[in-house]
């Protein structure tokens, strides 16, 4: 196999004609190496800085205080914004389940947060972000409870989700299983690692190709400048490369200025 691998290469290069070699196709050559070398940091970069956050479910409700002293709590209805039950105001509560889209153009990266709690109590000043319930507590007894009763009606206005797909009770589910769960669901998209790899290789070919085809036509005109001001000095007697007039001067083989030789 290496053999015949060889040949071929062999055979390719003898019938190909040769490149022509310039300044400017050495920086293209360059420019592509180097868009190989840079094109997995920035793809890393990419799914890093660019994270597209998509809202699943989220639902608020309330906790009661009962008579005995217990907590008990009720998930606000969404279609009428009412409570399910009449108790004695302790706080409140809101669960929010979000899904994180990272990477560029497409998604290398998606990860599920542990659903986020906001806990307000009343009894305590200010609410708490991103709060996580030891699993002996009467809240969090309280909530989940309150999850479990209001599966029922998830299940009457169940849907197909537009953003993942799936089902609204698919997804109340996975709240219910990981509202108070310190782990991440996180999935690497090895087809998406792939392409948005070679995308970012595309784009910085293009890039730094196109800057070393500037540079090179930046020089050119500098040059046929260059070579335009040192003709136009010639002809009016000066010396082609300081401008020093030799006008009336005795034949000297260099300027006695700056030393060029006069052509």
């Amino acid at each position: 196999m290496v053999s015949f691998l060889k040949e071929h290469l062999r055979l390719i290069r003898y019938y190909s004609a040769p490149r022509r070699r310039s300044l400017l196709t050495r920086f293209v050559d360059v420019a592509l190496i180097l868009a190989i070398v840079m094109a997995f940091p920035a793809a890393w970069l990419l799914n890093a800085e660019v994270v597209h956050e998509t809202i699943l479910i989220e639902r608020d409700g309330h906790l009661s205080r009962l008579p005995d002293g217990g907590v008990s709590a009720s998930i606000v209805d969404p279609d009428t914004n009412g409570l399910t039950r009449d108790d004695i105001p302790y706080g409140e509560f809101h669960l929010k389940l979000v899904e994180r889209r990272q990477g560029w153009p497409v998604s290398s990266t998606v990860m599920q947060p542990r659903v986020t709690l906001e806990l307000n109590l009343y009894d305590q000043a200010g609410s708490q972000r991103d709060a996580h319930l030891d699993s002996e507590s009467v809240e969090y007894r309280a909530i989940l409870q309150a999850l479990e009763f209001n599966r029922p009606y998830e299940f009457e206005r169940n849907m197909i989700n537009s953003q993942s797909g799936a089902t609204s009770i698919e997804i109340y589910d996975d709240l219910v299983a990981r509202w108070n769960d310190d782990g991440a669901n996180v999935n690497h998209r090895i087809l998406g690692w792939i392409f948005n790899t070679g995308a970012c290789w595309v784009s910085l070919s293009f890039l730094l190709s196109g800057g070393a085809l500037t540079f090179w036509v930046v020089t050119l005109l500098f040059l046929h400048n260059n070579q335009i001001r040192q003709h136009d000095r010639r002809i009016e007697g000066l010396c082609a490369q300081c401008g020093y007039d030799l006008c009336g001067l005795d034949f000297n083989e260099r300027c006695p200025e700056c030393g060029t030789v006069i052509l």
